[in-house]
């Protein structure tokens, strides 16, 4: 926040978004990253970004994606205990709620926004010098929204 604020001359806020006192469409954009997962109240906390983002705003973000073959796997293993190690981040209390395209787009369509980007995403296939097959495997579970992580861009109606 103060890097951004000394270079770029930007205000940048940090904090819940439930507890900050910001005025209603007052906001440029807002930046979620992997916090919807968390909270106990997704919709209710999107409806707020939206009220607090102006006309034109965006909302800029990612959540694990639950149709992932990775997040699928690990969750596999660990309900039938073949884990080496507990992946203690999937469930309560850690992520409350799970999604994927389908329900991310209609949770953010159904507190205001328009979504005008949602794809998952693998970071494997960006990791340094990846062999042409990680790419393309990569690539392929992209195109077919089952890496781990959507990211996403939502739009306030102006």
């Amino acid at each position: 926040a103060n890097l951004a604020h000394e270079k770029l001359g930007v205000t940048v806020r940090c904090g819940r978004i439930e507890e900050a006192d910001i005025e209603e469409g007052s906001i440029d954009a807002v930046i979620f990253w992997d916090v919807l997962e968390h909270v106990h109240n997704p919709l209710e906390i999107l409806a707020k970004i939206q009220r607090i983002t102006r006309p034109g705003g965006h909302l800029f973000g990612q959540v694990p994606n639950w149709r992932g073959l990775t997040n699928r796997y690990k969750t596999f293993l660990n309900r039938y205990g073949l884990a080496r190690k507990q992946f203690k981040h999937f469930g309560i209390p850690h992520h409350i709620f799970n999604f994927d395209e389908g329900s991310l787009r209609r949770m953010l369509e159904k507190a205001g926004f328009e979504v005008v980007y949602c794809r998952s995403w693998s970071k494997l296939k960006y990791k340094i010098n990846p062999s042409p097959v990680s790419r393309w495997f990569h690539g392929a579970l992209e195109r077919r929204n089952l890496t781990d992580y959507l990211a996403f861009v939502a739009r306030r109606p102006a």
